[in-house]
């Protein structure tokens, strides 16, 4: 019995330090990687509590790139096709091609979910989205390019009937796979 409570508390301890190696994190344009607590305060902007004496507010202009340790999310500052600025995107798969998520709320309260895609870092293209109405077929064409340097996987997704976004992101993480 006490070597059971021994190994219990000895796997607890283990769990608990793991969890303090992992921080949150953010990305300064100039490269500096600055390591705290990330929360978003009363108006809904992200602050790093670094050390719990300083904060810095989370700009675009400023934050490359914030990395969230408890979900395990990194978001990056990228360049939306068809807007004015910058916005944050969360990176899915990272590879040869690259495959983030963009969230946007409708004044309606409706989010609308758009995955890009870049290959060897290249400009985002819109390759699926949640939107209603909007075309399928020039994204089907430019994730059909996107792939089409891998003949089996390119004959696999072509006979695929289903093109939701589960199916993509299999397709690109075996792309990246069969790349490394």
């Amino acid at each position: 019995m006490i070597k059971r409570l021994f190994i219990f508390i000895l796997i607890c301890s283990s769990l608990q330090g793991f969890n303090a190696i992992a921080q949150d994190f953010i990305v300064t344009k100039s490269g500096d990687t600055l390591k705290g607590t990330l929360n978003k305060n009363f108006l809904g902007k992200l602050i790093l509590n670094v050390r719990g004496d300083k904060e810095i507010e989370v700009s675009i202009e400023e934050v490359k790139s914030y990395y969230f340790a408890t979900k395990g999310t990194l978001f990056i500052a990228k360049e939306i096709p068809n807007k004015n600025k910058p916005s944050y995107v969360e990176a899915l798969e990272r590879g040869r091609i690259n495959l983030y998520e963009y969230k946007v709320k409708t004044p309606e309260g409706i989010i609308i979910t758009t995955w890009f895609a870049t290959k060897d870092n290249d400009v985002l293209e819109d390759i699926i989205t949640s939107q209603l109405f909007s075309k399928v077929k020039p994204r089907e064409e430019l994730f059909i390019k996107l792939i089409s340097d891998n003949d089996s996987l390119l004959a696999a997704y072509k006979l695929e009937k289903k093109y939701n976004f589960d199916v993509k992101r299999n397709y690109i993480k075996s792309y990246n796979l069969a790349a490394r």
